[in-house]
């Protein structure tokens, strides 16, 4: 699904970071200090990230095209991905065929997905008419949330309105509410594009600290 797909890349970025400081980083400064470390060998993902979230070709990017397009379904989405991808040795797929389905090999082993419901996942869209209802109802809450903006990492900023007595109230909501309804209705950014936002702040967010790592062990 399209949800475990994301899971999966999320995966995948914290073992690039991992690898990044364990190995990559240390083999480097053992470089610097002279220290051989010819023997020491780890797989690099790094390739398989950029699939994901390289401009203006990578995975994330391309469903973000086909999804502007109103005729686009799941499967022109993917035999896009198996022209762009057909070289790449982390993507597996076949346009001739009927099916929806692909394959991404990862770093902990190759994984079949079904792009079913990929571009309307993607899209996260509600009809005018649905928005129009809530945004005039009588209940503050509605109002704020529907009217309120969607950050690029998908969280939702509430529009908040300024506290008020008396009768006034109502009338100077709906004022607000007029005055910040073309920006509420500027659209959002993709679940993809918010999903790789908000992966790249928490990944700069660890990079400024020291991480330490624990080694589990199976039993």
């Amino acid at each position: 699904s399209f949800e475990q797909l994301c899971i999966n890349v999320a995966n995948e970025q914290l073992q690039h970071f991992f690898n990044q400081h364990i190995f990559q980083w240390e083999l480097e400064e053992y470089k610097r200090e002279g220290i051989d470390g010819s023997n020491i060998t780890y797989v690099d993902n790094k390739p398989l990230l950029d699939l994901f979230m390289e401009r203006p070709i990578g995975l994330f990017a391309l469903m973000d095209e086909e999804a502007r397009f109103p005729r686009a379904n799941d499967k022109t989405l993917v035999d896009k991905l198996c022209s762009h991808f057909a070289d790449h040795r982390n993507f597996k797929g076949n346009a001739r065929l009927v099916s929806t389905t692909f394959s991404i090999v990862h770093y902990a082993g190759e994984v079949q997905y079904s792009a079913d419901g990929f571009l309307e996942k993607n899209r996260d869209s509600v009809s005018p008419a649905v928005l129009e209802l809530l945004r005039s109802s009588n209940l503050s809450l509605l109002i704020e949330m529907f009217l309120g903006e969607v950050t690029f990492t998908g969280k939702l900023k509430p529009l908040r309105f300024k506290a008020t007595d008396g009768q006034k109230t109502r009338g100077r909501k709906s004022d607000e509410a007029k005055q910040v309804l073309s920006a509420a209705n500027k659209q959002a950014p993709s679940v993809s594009a918010q999903f790789k936002n908000s992966l790249q702040t928490l990944v700069a967010q660890m990079t400024a600290c020291r991480p330490h790592f624990v080694r589990c062990i199976k039993p």
